[in-house]
């Protein structure tokens, strides 16, 4: 049997404005309009003010009961957000 071939490719990149940064907020509330609003605020303090401008997407979003919560009803979330550039 022969061994199975792994290629890969070193990139390098032009600037560093093209090396895409993938940014985790993790936020709790009690809405899914409160999650929004509060990852939306904490990918804004990270990517900028004008973050609906300048490609950066939602990749992923996890929920789940938010259990260092001091009331019920409580969510917490993480968020993925990527910029990405052309």
């Amino acid at each position: 049997m022969s061994e199975p071939q792994i290629h890969s490719r070193l990139v390098w990149l032009s600037s560093p404005e093209s090396f895409p940064l993938d940014f985790h907020a993790t936020v709790s509330g009690r809405t899914p309009e409160e999650i929004r609003s509060l990852a939306l605020a904490e990918a804004r303090a990270f990517y900028g003010p004008t973050l609906e401008g300048t490609g950066v997407h939602v990749l992923s979003t996890r929920v789940e009961p938010d259990p260092d919560a001091e009331k019920p009803g409580y969510y917490r979330a993480t968020i993925v957000f990527r910029q990405v550039t052309d």
